[in-house]
């Protein structure tokens, strides 16, 4: 039976996200947000595929599409196989990016 939690800033806390940056000096000012301070902090590109998330679904995406086409009797909506192609594409610097810079106050995002 699964358990109901409560959302919070807990979940965060039990696998180290606060705590892995203070324990680095890292200071509110650092993390980039804004109002918090003029600190920068050099980008780190998350490793996407290295997550399980991603290579779960690009293992079983293709025999799972072929599956339901076989299986059932309507395939999948269109709309579900563009989502978890476009999941596999997301964050590939390869296929281009975006940066955004004001000019009033120089902040990147």
């Amino acid at each position: 039976m699964l358990e109901a939690r409560q959302a919070g800033p807990e979940p965060l806390a039990r696998h180290g996200w606060p705590r892995a940056r203070a324990a680095r000096g890292e200071t509110a000012a650092g993390w980039g947000a804004p109002g918090l301070g003029e600190g920068k902090r050099e980008y780190a590109p998350r490793r996407r595929r290295d997550t399980l998330l991603y290579r779960v679904v690009a293992e079983h995406l293709e025999p799972f599409i072929a599956h339901a086409a076989e299986t059932y009797e309507r395939p999948l909506p269109r709309y579900v196989v563009e989502a978890l192609r476009g999941f596999l594409r997301c964050g590939d610097f390869e296929r281009g990016f975006l940066r955004c810079r004001c000019e009033g106050c120089g902040h990147d995002f």
